[in-house]
């Protein structure tokens, strides 16, 4: 994942450990579909 925020790292870090899983492969599915995409928090 070239496009990645360290906001989004910091965040998925503070998410109960059962549920980490989840957005983690969401984010992967989502970088290995669009490569591009570029992650930002507002």
């Amino acid at each position: 994942m070239n496009h990645t925020d360290p906001r989004v790292d910091e965040y998925m870090g503070k998410i109960a450990s059962f549920a980490q899983p989840i957005p983690a492969h969401l984010r992967q599915l989502i970088h290995s579909t669009c490569p591009d995409v570029e992650e930002t928090w507002k």
